[in-house]
Protein backbone atom coordinates (compact mmCIF):
# COMPACT_ATOMS: atom_id res chain seq x y z
CA UNK A 1 0.00 0.00 0.00
CA UNK A 2 2.91 2.33 0.80
CA UNK A 3 4.60 1.48 -2.69
CA UNK A 4 1.72 2.52 -4.47
CA UNK A 5 1.63 5.76 -2.43
CA UNK A 6 -2.19 5.33 -1.01
CA UNK A 7 -2.20 6.74 2.57
CA UNK A 8 -3.23 4.20 4.80
CA UNK A 9 -5.90 5.13 7.19
CA UNK A 10 -6.60 4.40 10.91
CA UNK A 11 -8.29 0.95 10.63
CA UNK A 12 -5.19 -0.10 8.07
CA UNK A 13 -2.98 1.20 10.85
CA UNK A 14 -4.62 -0.81 13.86
CA UNK A 15 -4.82 -4.02 11.24
CA UNK A 16 -0.88 -4.05 10.92
CA UNK A 17 0.01 -2.82 14.50
CA UNK A 18 -1.76 -5.93 16.05
CA UNK A 19 0.20 -8.19 13.36
CA UNK A 20 3.00 -6.56 14.44
CA UNK A 21 2.18 -7.84 18.59
CA UNK A 22 0.67 -10.96 17.51
CA UNK A 23 4.31 -12.04 15.61
CA UNK A 24 6.51 -10.28 17.45
CA UNK A 25 7.46 -7.73 14.86
CA UNK A 26 9.47 -4.93 16.68
CA UNK A 27 11.18 -3.09 14.08
CA UNK A 28 8.27 -3.19 11.53
CA UNK A 29 6.15 -2.05 14.39
CA UNK A 30 8.25 0.79 15.55
CA UNK A 31 8.18 1.95 11.95
CA UNK A 32 4.37 1.72 12.05
CA UNK A 33 4.61 3.47 15.31
CA UNK A 34 6.11 6.55 12.96
CA UNK A 35 2.96 6.76 10.01
CA UNK A 36 0.97 6.82 12.98
CA UNK A 37 2.36 10.65 14.96
CA UNK A 38 2.67 11.01 11.08
CA UNK A 39 -1.42 10.61 10.45
CA UNK A 40 -3.55 10.29 13.44
CA UNK A 41 -4.23 12.69 15.97
CA UNK A 42 -2.78 11.63 20.02
CA UNK A 43 -5.80 11.67 20.99
CA UNK A 44 -7.05 8.65 19.27
CA UNK A 45 -7.39 6.26 22.45
CA UNK A 46 -8.05 3.12 20.30
CA UNK A 47 -4.27 3.38 18.33
CA UNK A 48 -2.99 4.67 21.42
CA UNK A 49 -4.35 1.50 23.73
CA UNK A 50 -2.89 -0.73 20.29
CA UNK A 51 0.47 0.85 20.71
CA UNK A 52 0.62 -0.19 24.35
CA UNK A 53 -0.30 -3.27 24.00
CA UNK A 54 2.26 -3.80 21.16
CA UNK A 55 5.04 -2.29 22.95
CA UNK A 56 4.31 -4.26 26.38
CA UNK A 57 4.14 -7.73 24.27
CA UNK A 58 7.87 -6.98 22.57
CA UNK A 59 8.58 -6.68 26.00
CA UNK A 60 9.37 -2.93 25.85
CA UNK A 61 7.43 -1.62 28.67
CA UNK A 62 8.99 1.96 28.82
CA UNK A 63 7.55 2.69 25.15
CA UNK A 64 4.49 1.02 26.44
CA UNK A 65 4.39 3.32 29.15
CA UNK A 66 5.61 6.22 27.32
CA UNK A 67 2.06 5.78 24.82
CA UNK A 68 -0.37 5.41 27.83
CA UNK A 69 1.18 8.31 28.68
CA UNK A 70 0.43 10.12 25.33
CA UNK A 71 -3.21 9.26 25.32
CA UNK A 72 -5.35 12.49 26.30
CA UNK A 73 -8.03 10.87 27.35
CA UNK A 74 -7.78 7.31 28.64
CA UNK A 75 -10.57 4.65 29.53
CA UNK A 76 -10.79 1.42 31.17
CA UNK A 77 -8.75 -0.12 27.87
CA UNK A 78 -5.74 1.74 28.55
CA UNK A 79 -5.55 0.90 31.70
CA UNK A 80 -6.21 -2.83 31.59
CA UNK A 81 -3.71 -2.67 28.60
CA UNK A 82 -0.82 -0.93 30.66
CA UNK A 83 -1.84 -3.45 33.66
CA UNK A 84 -1.60 -6.65 31.77
CA UNK A 85 2.07 -5.07 29.87
CA UNK A 86 3.40 -5.37 33.48
CA UNK A 87 2.61 -9.10 33.95
CA UNK A 88 3.63 -9.94 30.62
CA UNK A 89 7.01 -8.27 31.30
CA UNK A 90 7.46 -9.94 34.43
CA UNK A 91 7.21 -7.20 36.35
CA UNK A 92 4.40 -8.30 39.38
CA UNK A 93 5.28 -5.79 41.94
CA UNK A 94 4.68 -2.96 39.68
CA UNK A 95 1.43 -4.14 38.00
CA UNK A 96 0.22 -4.33 41.62
CA UNK A 97 1.29 -0.60 42.34
CA UNK A 98 -0.26 0.02 38.92
CA UNK A 99 -3.48 -1.27 40.01
CA UNK A 100 -2.98 0.11 43.51
CA UNK A 101 -3.03 3.92 41.30
CA UNK A 102 -5.83 3.03 39.56
CA UNK A 103 -7.86 2.40 42.72
CA UNK A 104 -6.57 5.48 44.19
CA UNK A 105 -7.99 7.38 40.75
CA UNK A 106 -11.14 5.99 40.69
CA UNK A 107 -10.40 4.99 37.36
CA UNK A 108 -13.10 1.15 38.27
CA UNK A 109 -12.12 -2.34 36.96
CA UNK A 110 -13.27 -5.01 34.79
CA UNK A 111 -12.97 -8.41 34.96
CA UNK A 112 -9.54 -8.17 33.50
CA UNK A 113 -8.53 -5.80 36.03
CA UNK A 114 -8.96 -8.07 38.69
CA UNK A 115 -7.89 -11.15 37.03
CA UNK A 116 -4.54 -9.60 36.11
CA UNK A 117 -4.17 -8.02 39.96
CA UNK A 118 -4.48 -12.04 41.05
CA UNK A 119 -2.47 -13.37 38.62
CA UNK A 120 1.00 -11.40 40.48
CA UNK A 121 -0.15 -11.69 43.52
CA UNK A 122 0.11 -15.48 42.94
CA UNK A 123 3.78 -14.42 41.08
CA UNK A 124 4.84 -12.62 43.90
CA UNK A 125 3.21 -15.03 46.23
CA UNK A 126 2.18 -11.48 47.59
CA UNK A 127 -0.46 -13.03 50.62
CA UNK A 128 -1.74 -9.98 52.12
CA UNK A 129 -1.74 -7.86 49.05
CA UNK A 130 -4.12 -11.11 47.70
CA UNK A 131 -6.85 -10.75 50.81
CA UNK A 132 -7.08 -6.51 49.95
CA UNK A 133 -7.61 -7.67 46.57
CA UNK A 134 -10.09 -10.08 47.51
CA UNK A 135 -11.65 -8.09 49.32
CA UNK A 136 -11.95 -4.80 47.04
CA UNK A 137 -13.23 -7.55 44.29
CA UNK A 138 -16.17 -8.45 46.86
CA UNK A 139 -16.82 -4.81 48.05
CA UNK A 140 -17.11 -3.98 43.81
CA UNK A 141 -19.43 -7.11 43.21
CA UNK A 142 -16.64 -8.73 41.13
CA UNK A 143 -16.08 -12.16 43.34
CA UNK A 144 -19.19 -13.85 42.00
CA UNK A 145 -17.46 -13.45 38.41
CA UNK A 146 -16.31 -17.00 37.40
CA UNK A 147 -12.74 -15.80 35.94
CA UNK A 148 -12.32 -13.56 38.96
CA UNK A 149 -13.25 -16.19 41.02
CA UNK A 150 -10.76 -18.57 39.28
CA UNK A 151 -8.13 -16.29 39.15
CA UNK A 152 -8.17 -15.77 43.18
CA UNK A 153 -7.99 -19.34 44.19
CA UNK A 154 -5.51 -19.74 42.04
CA UNK A 155 -3.97 -17.17 43.46
CA UNK A 156 -4.15 -18.54 46.92
CA UNK A 157 -3.26 -21.78 46.55
CA UNK A 158 0.04 -20.30 44.75
CA UNK A 159 0.27 -18.59 48.31
CA UNK A 160 0.29 -21.89 49.91
CA UNK A 161 -3.46 -20.54 51.22
CA UNK A 162 -4.74 -23.76 49.72
CA UNK A 163 -7.83 -23.27 52.64
CA UNK A 164 -8.94 -19.67 51.12
CA UNK A 165 -8.63 -20.78 47.74
CA UNK A 166 -11.47 -23.80 49.33
CA UNK A 167 -13.39 -21.13 50.09
CA UNK A 168 -13.32 -19.29 47.16
CA UNK A 169 -13.94 -22.46 44.93
CA UNK A 170 -16.89 -23.41 47.41
CA UNK A 171 -18.31 -20.13 47.13
CA UNK A 172 -18.97 -20.19 43.25
CA UNK A 173 -22.05 -20.81 41.72
CA UNK A 174 -21.44 -22.59 38.65
CA UNK A 175 -17.72 -23.22 38.94
CA UNK A 176 -16.34 -23.72 34.63
CA UNK A 177 -13.81 -26.31 33.75
CA UNK A 178 -11.06 -23.29 34.40
CA UNK A 179 -12.21 -23.51 38.37
CA UNK A 180 -11.92 -26.99 39.03
CA UNK A 181 -8.44 -26.79 37.34
CA UNK A 182 -7.42 -24.47 39.48
CA UNK A 183 -8.62 -25.66 42.43
CA UNK A 184 -7.05 -29.24 41.45
CA UNK A 185 -3.72 -27.96 40.18
CA UNK A 186 -3.75 -25.88 43.78
CA UNK A 187 -4.04 -28.74 45.99
CA UNK A 188 -1.17 -30.66 43.74
CA UNK A 189 1.23 -27.49 44.34
CA UNK A 190 0.17 -27.92 47.80
CA UNK A 191 0.87 -31.06 48.70
CA UNK A 192 -2.97 -32.24 48.96
CA UNK A 193 -3.09 -35.03 46.51
CA UNK A 194 -6.11 -36.94 48.37
CA UNK A 195 -8.30 -33.45 48.31
CA UNK A 196 -7.07 -33.03 44.29
CA UNK A 197 -8.10 -36.68 43.49
CA UNK A 198 -11.61 -36.34 45.26
CA UNK A 199 -12.47 -33.09 43.80
CA UNK A 200 -11.39 -34.52 40.31
CA UNK A 201 -13.85 -37.27 41.45
CA UNK A 202 -16.52 -35.12 42.65
CA UNK A 203 -16.24 -33.00 39.10
CA UNK A 204 -16.47 -36.06 37.00
CA UNK A 205 -19.84 -36.98 39.00
CA UNK A 206 -21.23 -33.58 37.82
CA UNK A 207 -20.46 -34.05 34.30
CA UNK A 208 -18.04 -31.64 34.04
CA UNK A 209 -15.43 -32.87 31.56
CA UNK A 210 -11.95 -32.82 31.99
CA UNK A 211 -9.20 -30.97 29.07
CA UNK A 212 -5.67 -31.52 29.01
CA UNK A 213 -4.84 -29.11 31.76
CA UNK A 214 -7.18 -31.34 34.11
CA UNK A 215 -5.48 -34.59 33.33
CA UNK A 216 -2.04 -33.06 33.75
CA UNK A 217 -3.00 -31.63 37.27
CA UNK A 218 -4.47 -34.85 38.46
CA UNK A 219 -1.73 -36.86 37.07
CA UNK A 220 0.85 -35.03 39.29
CA UNK A 221 -0.72 -35.69 42.16
CA UNK A 222 -0.85 -39.31 40.92
CA UNK A 223 2.39 -39.23 40.63
CA UNK A 224 3.13 -37.09 44.04
CA UNK A 225 1.08 -39.53 46.25
CA UNK A 226 1.97 -42.07 44.30
CA UNK A 227 -1.22 -43.66 43.75
CA UNK A 228 -1.16 -45.67 40.88
CA UNK A 229 -4.43 -47.66 40.30
CA UNK A 230 -6.05 -44.42 40.07
CA UNK A 231 -3.24 -42.98 37.51
CA UNK A 232 -4.08 -46.05 35.41
CA UNK A 233 -7.98 -44.63 35.18
CA UNK A 234 -7.31 -41.45 34.67
CA UNK A 235 -4.87 -42.66 31.71
CA UNK A 236 -7.80 -44.91 30.56
CA UNK A 237 -10.22 -41.58 30.10
CA UNK A 238 -7.57 -39.33 28.42
CA UNK A 239 -7.49 -41.76 26.25
CA UNK A 240 -11.59 -42.16 25.69
CA UNK A 241 -11.62 -38.55 25.98
CA UNK A 242 -9.28 -38.62 22.82
CA UNK A 243 -6.43 -36.75 24.18
CA UNK A 244 -4.20 -39.61 24.55
CA UNK A 245 -1.73 -37.76 22.35
CA UNK A 246 -1.18 -34.34 24.16
CA UNK A 247 1.92 -33.53 24.92
CA UNK A 248 1.77 -32.25 28.11
CA UNK A 249 -0.77 -34.44 29.35
CA UNK A 250 1.75 -37.76 28.12
CA UNK A 251 4.46 -35.35 30.28
CA UNK A 252 2.61 -36.32 32.98
CA UNK A 253 1.81 -39.92 32.52
CA UNK A 254 5.62 -40.57 31.82
CA UNK A 255 6.38 -38.51 35.05
CA UNK A 256 3.81 -40.29 36.57
CA UNK A 257 4.12 -43.56 35.81
CA UNK A 258 8.27 -43.43 36.31
CA UNK A 259 7.64 -42.29 40.00
CA UNK A 260 5.23 -45.09 40.96
CA UNK A 261 8.27 -47.62 39.62
CA UNK A 262 6.43 -48.60 36.43
CA UNK A 263 9.36 -47.72 34.07
CA UNK A 264 7.82 -50.19 31.69
CA UNK A 265 4.88 -47.81 31.45
CA UNK A 266 6.38 -44.35 31.30
CA UNK A 267 8.73 -46.04 28.30
CA UNK A 268 5.43 -46.75 26.12
CA UNK A 269 3.68 -43.37 26.90
CA UNK A 270 7.20 -42.12 25.79
CA UNK A 271 8.05 -44.18 22.69
CA UNK A 272 4.01 -43.55 21.50
CA UNK A 273 4.15 -39.91 21.42
CA UNK A 274 4.16 -38.18 18.30
CA UNK A 275 6.02 -35.16 19.32
CA UNK A 276 8.45 -35.43 22.00
CA UNK A 277 9.86 -31.82 24.05
CA UNK A 278 12.68 -31.51 26.04
CA UNK A 279 10.47 -31.97 28.77
CA UNK A 280 9.52 -35.65 27.86
CA UNK A 281 12.90 -36.39 27.62
CA UNK A 282 13.98 -35.00 30.57
CA UNK A 283 10.82 -36.84 32.19
CA UNK A 284 12.27 -40.45 31.37
CA UNK A 285 16.06 -39.49 31.90
CA UNK A 286 14.56 -38.32 35.45
CA UNK A 287 12.53 -41.69 36.19
CA UNK A 288 15.58 -43.72 34.80
CA UNK A 289 17.45 -41.91 37.68
CA UNK A 290 15.15 -42.24 40.95
CA UNK A 291 15.35 -46.32 40.12
CA UNK A 292 19.12 -46.12 40.24
CA UNK A 293 18.89 -47.21 35.85
CA UNK A 294 21.48 -44.75 35.36
CA UNK A 295 23.07 -46.83 31.76
CA UNK A 296 19.13 -46.74 30.35
CA UNK A 297 19.32 -43.09 31.47
CA UNK A 298 22.57 -42.60 29.41
CA UNK A 299 21.03 -44.01 26.73
CA UNK A 300 17.71 -41.82 26.44
CA UNK A 301 19.81 -38.97 26.51
CA UNK A 302 22.16 -39.83 23.32
CA UNK A 303 18.82 -40.89 21.38
CA UNK A 304 17.16 -36.81 22.63
CA UNK A 305 20.60 -35.66 21.42
CA UNK A 306 19.94 -37.59 17.83
CA UNK A 307 17.03 -36.76 17.55
CA UNK A 308 17.58 -32.90 17.41
CA UNK A 309 16.32 -32.00 21.19
CA UNK A 310 18.43 -29.21 22.67
CA UNK A 311 18.92 -30.59 26.49
CA UNK A 312 18.10 -27.78 29.32
CA UNK A 313 19.73 -27.32 32.72
CA UNK A 314 17.07 -29.53 34.60
CA UNK A 315 17.84 -32.43 31.50
CA UNK A 316 21.53 -32.30 32.91
CA UNK A 317 20.47 -32.29 36.63
CA UNK A 318 18.49 -35.34 35.58
CA UNK A 319 21.44 -37.06 33.91
CA UNK A 320 23.86 -36.08 36.47
CA UNK A 321 21.27 -37.56 39.29
CA UNK A 322 21.11 -40.98 37.15
CA UNK A 323 25.51 -41.41 36.90
CA UNK A 324 25.19 -40.59 40.85
CA UNK A 325 22.73 -43.15 42.05
CA UNK A 326 24.51 -45.89 39.51
CA UNK A 327 28.09 -45.49 40.66
CA UNK A 328 28.59 -44.07 37.22
CA UNK A 329 31.83 -42.00 37.97
CA UNK A 330 33.64 -40.93 34.59
CA UNK A 331 30.33 -40.94 33.20
CA UNK A 332 29.12 -37.90 35.36
CA UNK A 333 32.36 -36.02 35.32
CA UNK A 334 32.45 -36.19 31.35
CA UNK A 335 28.56 -34.80 30.83
CA UNK A 336 29.16 -32.35 34.03
CA UNK A 337 32.45 -30.79 31.43
CA UNK A 338 30.06 -31.47 28.20
CA UNK A 339 26.89 -29.91 29.77
CA UNK A 340 28.63 -26.51 29.36
CA UNK A 341 31.72 -26.78 26.44
CA UNK A 342 29.10 -28.30 24.54
CA UNK A 343 25.81 -27.21 25.05
CA UNK A 344 26.48 -23.60 26.57
CA UNK A 345 24.40 -24.48 29.77
CA UNK A 346 25.83 -22.55 32.81
CA UNK A 347 26.24 -24.94 36.10
CA UNK A 348 23.73 -24.07 38.85
CA UNK A 349 24.14 -24.65 42.24
CA UNK A 350 21.87 -28.37 41.75
CA UNK A 351 24.33 -29.25 38.80
CA UNK A 352 27.31 -28.94 41.32
CA UNK A 353 25.19 -30.90 43.92
CA UNK A 354 25.26 -33.69 41.75
CA UNK A 355 28.53 -33.67 41.14
CA UNK A 356 29.91 -33.75 44.45
CA UNK A 357 26.78 -35.98 45.44
CA UNK A 358 28.60 -38.13 42.61
CA UNK A 359 31.55 -37.83 44.05
CA UNK A 360 30.78 -38.77 47.72
CA UNK A 361 29.26 -41.64 46.98
CA UNK A 362 32.12 -43.22 45.75
CA UNK A 363 33.95 -42.57 48.50
CA UNK A 364 35.97 -39.38 47.04
CA UNK A 365 34.76 -37.47 49.37
CA UNK A 366 38.11 -34.99 49.58
CA UNK A 367 38.23 -34.54 45.69
CA UNK A 368 34.16 -33.50 46.46
CA UNK A 369 35.65 -30.98 49.31
CA UNK A 370 37.95 -29.30 46.64
CA UNK A 371 35.30 -29.07 44.34
CA UNK A 372 33.16 -27.21 47.28
CA UNK A 373 36.15 -25.08 47.94
CA UNK A 374 37.77 -24.41 44.78
CA UNK A 375 35.80 -24.50 41.80
CA UNK A 376 32.23 -23.95 42.81
CA UNK A 377 32.04 -19.73 41.45
CA UNK A 378 29.58 -19.05 44.37
CA UNK A 379 28.84 -20.73 48.09
CA UNK A 380 27.55 -23.79 48.39
CA UNK A 381 24.35 -24.32 49.77
CA UNK A 382 22.81 -26.66 52.19
CA UNK A 383 21.68 -29.65 49.88
CA UNK A 384 25.73 -29.15 48.64
CA UNK A 385 27.13 -29.73 51.85
CA UNK A 386 24.12 -32.14 52.90
CA UNK A 387 25.19 -34.79 49.64
CA UNK A 388 28.90 -34.25 50.86
CA UNK A 389 28.25 -35.08 54.88
CA UNK A 390 26.20 -38.32 53.90
CA UNK A 391 28.95 -39.48 51.45
CA UNK A 392 31.32 -39.01 54.73
CA UNK A 393 28.90 -40.69 57.18
CA UNK A 394 29.05 -43.50 54.98
CA UNK A 395 32.71 -44.20 54.74
CA UNK A 396 33.15 -43.36 58.24
CA UNK A 397 35.42 -39.86 57.29
CA UNK A 398 34.62 -37.88 60.81
CA UNK A 399 36.65 -35.11 60.30
CA UNK A 400 35.54 -34.36 57.07
CA UNK A 401 32.12 -34.80 58.70
CA UNK A 402 32.29 -32.82 60.96
CA UNK A 403 33.46 -29.53 58.98
CA UNK A 404 30.41 -30.35 57.03
CA UNK A 405 27.75 -30.79 59.79
CA UNK A 406 29.18 -27.16 61.06
CA UNK A 407 28.83 -25.72 57.77
CA UNK A 408 25.14 -27.39 57.84
CA UNK A 409 24.02 -25.85 61.35
CA UNK A 410 24.86 -22.07 59.94
CA UNK A 411 23.07 -22.74 56.64
CA UNK A 412 20.19 -24.55 58.80
CA UNK A 413 20.13 -24.12 62.23
CA UNK A 414 17.08 -24.93 62.91
CA UNK A 415 16.69 -28.49 60.83
CA UNK A 416 16.21 -31.10 62.51
CA UNK A 417 17.61 -34.16 60.38
CA UNK A 418 21.18 -32.22 60.32
CA UNK A 419 21.29 -32.66 64.12
CA UNK A 420 19.97 -36.48 63.61
CA UNK A 421 23.46 -36.95 60.81
CA UNK A 422 25.64 -35.77 63.34
CA UNK A 423 24.08 -37.73 65.77
CA UNK A 424 24.32 -40.35 64.53
CA UNK A 425 27.91 -39.91 62.93
CA UNK A 426 29.04 -39.55 66.84
CA UNK A 427 27.31 -42.41 67.67
CA UNK A 428 28.81 -44.26 64.84
CA UNK A 429 32.46 -43.40 66.20
CA UNK A 430 31.63 -43.93 69.79
CA UNK A 431 31.57 -40.39 70.73
CA UNK A 432 28.84 -40.35 73.30
CA UNK A 433 29.18 -37.19 75.10
CA UNK A 434 29.57 -35.43 71.94
CA UNK A 435 26.40 -37.32 70.69
CA UNK A 436 24.44 -36.57 73.93
CA UNK A 437 25.64 -32.42 73.18
CA UNK A 438 24.05 -32.46 70.17
CA UNK A 439 20.88 -34.43 70.98
CA UNK A 440 20.11 -32.02 73.88
CA UNK A 441 20.98 -28.96 71.67
CA UNK A 442 18.10 -30.45 69.85
CA UNK A 443 15.61 -30.40 72.67
CA UNK A 444 16.84 -27.51 73.74
CA UNK A 445 15.62 -25.87 70.16
CA UNK A 446 12.41 -27.82 70.19
CA UNK A 447 13.97 -29.65 67.11
CA UNK A 448 12.00 -33.05 66.34
CA UNK A 449 12.52 -35.37 63.98
CA UNK A 450 10.04 -35.15 60.83
CA UNK A 451 7.33 -38.37 61.19
CA UNK A 452 7.19 -40.48 58.37
CA UNK A 453 4.47 -41.58 56.74
CA UNK A 454 2.76 -44.45 54.60
CA UNK A 455 -0.21 -44.55 52.30
CA UNK A 456 -2.07 -47.25 50.47
CA UNK A 457 -4.60 -47.51 47.94
CA UNK A 458 -7.93 -49.52 48.37
CA UNK A 459 -10.85 -49.47 46.12
CA UNK A 460 -9.07 -46.31 44.25
CA UNK A 461 -9.39 -44.27 47.81
CA UNK A 462 -6.10 -43.09 49.44
CA UNK A 463 -5.64 -43.66 53.14
CA UNK A 464 -1.99 -41.79 54.70
CA UNK A 465 -0.64 -42.89 58.31
CA UNK A 466 1.27 -41.17 60.44
CA UNK A 467 3.23 -43.25 63.55
CA UNK A 468 0.59 -43.68 66.21
CA UNK A 469 -2.32 -41.86 63.91
CA UNK A 470 -5.20 -41.70 65.47
CA UNK A 471 -7.54 -39.42 62.86
CA UNK A 472 -8.66 -42.77 60.98
CA UNK A 473 -12.36 -44.05 61.69
CA UNK A 474 -10.53 -47.17 61.95
CA UNK A 475 -7.63 -46.74 64.20
CA UNK A 476 -8.61 -48.79 67.55
CA UNK A 477 -9.52 -52.27 64.70
CA UNK A 478 -5.93 -51.38 63.03
CA UNK A 479 -4.52 -50.96 66.66
CA UNK A 480 -5.57 -54.27 67.76
CA UNK A 481 -5.07 -56.21 64.44
CA UNK A 482 -1.04 -54.73 65.09
CA UNK A 483 -1.17 -55.88 68.56
CA UNK A 484 -2.54 -59.10 67.60
CA UNK A 485 0.15 -59.84 64.81
CA UNK A 486 2.61 -58.27 67.08
CA UNK A 487 2.24 -61.19 70.19
CA UNK A 488 1.76 -63.79 66.90
CA UNK A 489 5.73 -62.45 65.33
CA UNK A 490 6.99 -63.09 69.41
CA UNK A 491 5.67 -66.40 69.58
CA UNK A 492 6.95 -67.84 66.41
CA UNK A 493 10.77 -65.75 66.96
CA UNK A 494 11.27 -67.43 69.96
CA UNK A 495 10.28 -71.20 68.29
CA UNK A 496 12.55 -70.16 64.87
CA UNK A 497 15.44 -69.46 67.32
CA UNK A 498 15.05 -72.82 69.36
CA UNK A 499 15.10 -74.26 66.00
CA UNK A 500 18.22 -72.10 64.95
CA UNK A 501 19.89 -72.83 68.47
CA UNK A 502 19.28 -76.55 67.43
CA UNK A 503 20.75 -76.26 63.84
CA UNK A 504 23.42 -74.69 65.59
CA UNK A 505 24.60 -77.06 67.80
CA UNK A 506 24.51 -80.13 65.23
CA UNK A 507 27.20 -78.32 63.19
Amino acid sequence: MIEDRQNPDRSSLISALTSCRNLLKRVEGRQLHSQVVKRIPPADVILGNVLIAFYARCGDIDEALRAFDEITKRDLVSWNSMLSGYLQCGLYREAWEFFAMMHRQYIGFSDDSFSVAAKCCGSFRGAREGEELHCLAVKAGFESHVVVASMLLDMYSKCGEIGMARKVFDSMAEPNIVSWTSIITGCVRCDRGEDALRLFRDQLRIGIRPDPYSFSSIISACANLPALLFGRSVHALAVRSGYEFETFTCNSLVEMYSRCGCLSDARRVHDSMGVRDVITWTSMISGCAQHGEGQTALEIFEQMIREGVKPNWVTFVAVLSACGRSGLVDEGVYHFHLMGEVYGVEAREEHYTCLVDLLARAGRVHEAYEIIKKRMPFQAGASTWGALLNGCRVIGELKLGLICAEELLVLEPNTASNHVLLANMYAKNGMWEEMGRVRGLMKEKGLKKESGYSWIEVGKEMYVFGAGDSQHALHEFMFEVLRCLSEEMEENSERFHDIEMDVWFQI
